[in-house]
C-alpha cells in the first residue's frame, strides 16, 4: 500500500533526506493516485510504501520511502512504525479511499472474534475516527476501490464458514451495500483493479484449504 508524507522541500538541485525512523502518524498521509492532496505551503509530498503484517496481530507496519527522482525505486532503508488499532487483530484490510486510510475488519486474535468494525484515518485533521462498520463481520477477504467505491469481497464469516458476499461502501452517504456476490465463496484470493473492472483469482473455497485457480 502507498503513501504519502509531507515534508519541507529540499534545497534547488539537492537529493532530498529520507525520513526518519521514528516515522509517526503527525507526518502520515495515505495517498490516492487518482485525486493527490496538494500538499500546504512551502511543504513537498513525499511516497511510502507500507508493508501491513495481517496474520500475526502485530500493530508494527514497515515502511520504504519512494525516491522522488525516480518513482519506480525506493530507499533501501527500511523503518517501522507502530498502528495500535491493529495490534492482535489478523485478517484485515488497509486501504486508501480519498486520500484516508481505512482499516477494516478482521478477526481478534485473543478470542476468535470476527469484526465488522472500520477505522478511518484522515492525514488533514491527523485523527482517527470510527467508521460505518461492514454489514457482515469477515476477515481474509480482499478490498479494492473502483469509481470512488470501496468494495469489500468473500472472506471468512461467523462459524468459520467462507463467504461469497460482496458489499459496497459509498464515503458521500457513509453507508454500506450488499452487491452482486462472488460466483462462489472465496477466501485469502486476490483481487485488483485494472480497465474499470475488478479481478479475483486464486483463494481457497473452504477452511480444508483446498485451493482453487480460478479468475473471474
Amino acid at each position: 500500500m502507498a503513501s504519502s508524507f509531507f515534508s519541507t522541500p529540499p534545497a534547488t538541485g539537492r537529493h532530498p533526506k529520507p525520513p526518519r525512523s521514528s516515522f509517526s502518524m503527525d507526518s502520515y498521509l495515505p495517498a490516492n493516485k487518482q485525486t493527490p492532496p496538494a500538499p500546504p505551503t512551502g511543504q513537498q509530498m513525499f511516497e511510502f510504501l507500507l508493508l501491513f503484517d495481517k496474520s500475526s496481530g502485530s500493530p508494527k507496519v514497515n515502511y520504504f520511502m519512494v525516491d522522488p527522482f525516480a518513482p519506480s525505486r525506493i530507499f533501501p532503508k527500511m523503518n517501522t512504525i507502530a498502528i495500535h488499532k491493529i495490534k492482535n487483530i489478523s485478517g484485515y484490510q488497509p486501504v486508501v479511499l480519498n486520500n484516508c486510510l481505512y482499516l477494516i475488519g478482521g478477526k481478534d486474535w485473543n478470542n476468535g472474534t470476527y469484526m465488522s468494525g472500520v477505522w478511518k484515518f484522515d492525514p488533514r485533521l491527523n485523527s482517527w475516527s470510527i467508521g460505518r462498520p461492514m454489514t457482515h463481520a469477515r476477515c481474509r477477504f480482499t478490498t479494492e476501490v473502483l469509481d470512488g467505491y470501496l468494495y469489500a469481497m468473500g472472506g471468512e464469516t461467523q462459524g468459520c464458514r467462507v463467504t461469497d458476499s460482496v458489499e459496497r461502501y459509498d464515503p458521500l452517504s457513509d453507508r454500506w451495500t450488499q452487491v452482486c456476490p462472488l460466483p462462489k465463496p472465496r477466501a485469502d484470493h486476490a483481487s485488483c483493479v485494472q480497465g474499470g473492472k475488478i479481478f479475483v483469482s486464486g483463494g481457497i473455497s473452504n477452511l480444508k484449504h483446498q485451493c482453487s485457480n480460478v479468475f473471474w
